[in-house]
This record gives structure tokens, sequence and C-alpha cells, in this order.
């Protein structure tokens, strides 16, 4: 599961980008309760009104400075791989994309083939001639040429010497000797474009892809971004910092409660047209549903009760306390959705 982003009310400054792609959603979280107007209160009994509240980000390649780059370690990969849905989505997706070609005749591109080439090592199983393996960050480029080399060693395996060449370095600045008819990536971030998807799909579609307009060329079909406007108990309680510009969440954590339906933020297929001018700057209207916020109110209710002492030795009510979460805006939750299929 991916986490979950929520983006405060009060934005950080913009990081430094070569590309950048800037995306802006608003939301109008009008409260539309079925209650009275003294009951649509927020803490403190002060009556927020409605309006805009915007959020942002870069959708960019991070400018390839290494203080802004985005980079995992060990316990990050491994939960990667160990999730089984996600990993056997994109490994039955490239299956079915091989397919159509005669074996030992395709060639595959794998951006951020991680430490473990993965999915390189997959392409060479459905019965690729060469892949192609990027990776940016040295460190694991190196133990994907080790991953790889053992498999070389392995009897009866599919890859062979040369068969997979991992190249270090952002995708953007390698060449290939010759175009591939499959491309495959896990670039998606906590928002779909935070990793730098848009700079570096267009790049290619441009020098890289033998079919570029074809959605079978790619795994996957496109990344998505959802959103929402939320609650979450810690933050409203003071437990997360009020003026950090992101709040990084783990898509289980129960503290956090949507309180409209998600609306569609971002959609980019990778065999599709990047945004005009490489900006999206567009409105998104939601607006708060009072069943949600009924349910929040019990769901906090039930979070808070075994710890009632505590809670009234703080000068609060369990009852009030759960009421004025389930209704109150902490930001716009965004988190990515991966498509495979078109």
């Amino acid at each position: 599961q991916h986490p979950l982003v929520a983006r405060t009310l009060q934005p950080g400054p913009p990081r430094r980008a070569a590309r950048a792609r800037r995306v802006v959603a608003a939301a109008d979280v009008a409260p539309d309760f079925a209650e009275s107007p003294a009951a649509n209160t927020y803490v403190g009994d002060e009556s927020v009104p409605p309006g805009p509240y915007a959020v942002s980000w870069l959708a960019t390649d991070q400018g390839k400075d290494s203080e802004k780059w985005i980079e995992f370690d060990e316990r990050h990969y491994m939960s990667m791989v160990q999730d089984k849905p996600r990993t056997d989505a994109f490994v039955r997706a490239l299956q079915e994309r091989l397919a159509a070609f005669p074996p030992g005749t395709a060639t595959v591109l794998d951006l951020g083939t991680g430490p473990y080439a993965l999915f390189a090592r997959a392409a060479m199983d459905f019965g690729a001639r060469k892949v192609y393996a990027v990776e940016a960050v040295p460190e694991s480029a190196a133990r994907a040429r080790e991953a790889v080399a053992l498999a070389e060693a392995a009897p009866q395996c599919p890859v062979t010497p040369g068969s997979i060449e991992v190249l270090e370095g952002f995708s953007t600045d390698v060449e290939l000797p010759e175009k591939v008819d499959v491309l495959i990536s896990e670039i998606a971030g906590s928002i779909a474009s935070e990793e730098g998807v848009y700079a570096t799909i267009v790049d290619a579609q441009r020098r890289f892809m033998k079919r570029p307009r074809d959605p079978g060329s790619y795994v996957p079909f496109s990344y998505q971004t959802l959103g929402a406007p939320a609650t979450d108990l810690c933050h409203h309680s003071g437990g997360a910092d009020p003026t950090a510009p992101c709040l990084r969440i783990p898509s289980e954590d129960a503290t956090l409660r949507m309180l409209a339906d998600p609306l569609l933020v971002e959609d980019i297929r990778f065999a599709g047209d990047a945004p005009a001018n490489g900006s999206v700057d567009e409105a998104l209207a939601w607006r708060v549903d009072p069943d949600r916020v009924a349910a929040n109110e019990a769901h906090f209710r039930a979070i808070l009760e075994p710890n009632r002492e505590a809670v009234e030795e703080d000068g609060l009510d369990v009852e009030r306390l759960a009421r004025d979460v389930s209704r109150s805006l902490s930001g716009i939750a965004l988190w990515p959705c991966i498509v495979f299929d078109e």
C-alpha cells in the first residue's frame, strides 16, 4: 500500500527543478450538513467559512540535485518487492506485453530497476532479447549489476551474459544503442508525479520508444493521483508540526479519514501527451459528505474511548473532541493509483 500525503494549508517553498511541472488542485470544502448552524462549528466554537484551499507541488526530475533526490533504503526496497499484489500486477502486465513478440526478439527498457533488477530479470524470463536497466542511485546500480551477474551464473537461467545491461544515471541523460519495444517503470511517488514521471516519459517517448503512442508499449498504462479533503486526529491534536508543508501518513493509519469522495487529480498516460507547457492549473471542487462526517465521528470516538480518562485529564471531552475532529480540515490527502491496462 502506498502512503497518503496530506498537504497542510501553508505550502512550503518550491523545490528547485530543471524541468518543473507545476500542478495545482483546489478544493471548495463548504460543509453541507443537515444540522443547525450551531452544530457546524470547529474547534474552539470558531466557525470556518467555505473557501478555496490550494495545494501545489513540482512534478520534476528534481533537478538532479542529490540533496533533493528521492532515495530509498533497504527497508523501502524490500517493502516494494514484498508487496505481492503490486509486484504481481507489474510482472503479469509485462508478460502480457511481451507475449505479443516472438521469443528472443523484444527489447525492453526498465526505468528505475532498483538493487534487484527484478523486472529486468522477469523480462528475460518472458522471452526478451535485450533489457536496458536504468538506475539513478549509484549504490543501487552496483547491486543491480551483482543481481544480474548472479542470474547469469545460475544454471538454466534465461539471463545470458550481456542480455541485461545496467546503465547508471538518470534516464534523461543515458543513451541507448537502439529503440525499444516495451518500457516498464515504477516511478510513481506518493503523489504520482512526485518522482519526475512527466519529464521521464516525455523524454522516453521522444528518444527510446519504437511506438511511443502505443499503450501496449508501456507497463503500466498510466499513473493516477486521487485526492480528497481529509481530517487527521494526530494533526488536529498537535501531534504533527502544523507548519510543515507536507505530512506523510501510512495508508493504513486509522487516524486519517476522508471528508468527501475522492476525485481524479492526475491521469498520466504513458502513451499520451504531457500537459501543455508542462503545467496543469485546475480547480477541483469537493463537497463534504455528511454521511462520511457521521462515520468519522463514530470512528474517532472508538479510538478515543479507551483513553477517556487521559483525555478528560487534559480537560477535553471525548464526544466533543470526536465530533470536532470528524469535521475539521487537516488538508488535501493525495495518493497514487497504478493503472495497468487501458
